[in-house]
């Protein structure tokens, strides 16, 4: 169509021109007047604009029709994006999947560790321990050697060998106050050949017989970071197997799974958990035997 328009455009052009050339010196135009050039011909001008016309329309044709076809590449373009990117993502997915979800997933299973090893750590919290007792047996030794009684911040010991002691210096009950630090010593005994004389005070030194207490060592540095190894039964309780690492030295702690108090707790100094260098084990744990009146000093004394 376009190129019919630029043919007849043309053979007006020529044919105007040829009608005009023919007339000399002047040129008469068609609609009788005399120009001095066929330029100036009524005629010739409309014809020129016409042509001019002709050919803007064919500049407008052939700018859409490049538009157009540009349109459609861009379309087909797009739709070739649209189908390659599914797979392409697949690709890129099963490229990066595996280290991203590895890296999820360990994130996902430490803060589920994380939440496991604090409910132990605050189950003491939450239950009803009012006292409790044990036979203290420090680490590595291993050796059992004073009873304890516990209520609230009083206690009681009890001690096991006394043979170091003769009946006029011995004391078979210590009572402590941890709030104070204080220790007052006594022998109860019925017995003269323990006590000289039954009742009677007598010195004794704070420290000489304050030991970390099971709930003390819950307040470990470190222990947050622990780790879950596994559970077992240890004195007749279940337990669970916590390690963790602080300061160069690798403590294991057997914690009572439904009063959240620890019976065990190993000191090491090698990663493997065979070097016993400290810690205390607490035998014949006793939660909620203890009476007050049991902590406290005798009266009048």
């Amino acid at each position: 169509m376009k190129n019919k328009i630029l043919l007849l455009s043309i053979g007006l052009l020529i044919l105007v021109s040829l009608m005009l050339g023919a007339c000399s010196p002047k040129v008469k135009c068609a609609d009788g007047s005399s120009v001095a050039s066929v330029e100036q011909c009524p005629e010739y001008i409309l014809a020129m604009k016409a042509a001019q016309k002709a050919q803007d329309s064919l500049n407008d044709l052939t700018d859409q029709s490049a538009q157009a076809i540009d349109d459609a590449q861009k379309q087909v373009e797009d739709l070739q994006q649209t189908q390659e990117t599914p797979q392409a993502q697949q690709a890129q997915e099963t490229k990066q999947t595996p280290q991203t979800q590895e890296t999820t997933d360990e994130k996902t299973e430490a803060k589920a560790e994380d939440s496991r090893v604090q409910a132990i750590l605050e189950k003491h919290n939450s239950q009803p321990i009012k006292g409790y007792s044990f036979l203290y047996a420090p680490l590595p030794e291993n050796i059992a050697k004073n009873d304890y009684k516990y209520y609230g911040d009083k206690v009681l010991v009890m001690p096991g060998a006394m043979n170091k002691f003769n009946a006029d210096s011995r004391v078979d009950n210590i009572y402590l106050d941890l709030a104070s630090k204080t220790a007052r010593g006594f022998c109860m005994s019925n017995q003269l050949s323990i006590c000289s004389v039954k009742g009677e005070e007598r010195p004794v030194n704070f420290n000489d017989w304050f030991v970390k207490s099971p709930i003390d060592w819950l307040s470990q540095p470190g222990l947050e970071q622990a780790t879950i190894k596994g559970d077992k039964q240890f004195q007749n309780f279940d337990v669970d197997i916590l390690r963790f690492k602080y300061e160069g030295k690798y403590y294991e702690y057997l914690i009572t799974k439904f009063w959240g108090v620890p019976l065990r707790i190993g000191i090491y100094s090698d990663p493997d958990y065979t070097n016993l260098i400290g810690g205390a084990e607490y035998r014949h744990m006793g939660i909620n035997g203890v009476k007050a009146s049991e902590v406290e000093p005798p009266v009048n004394q």
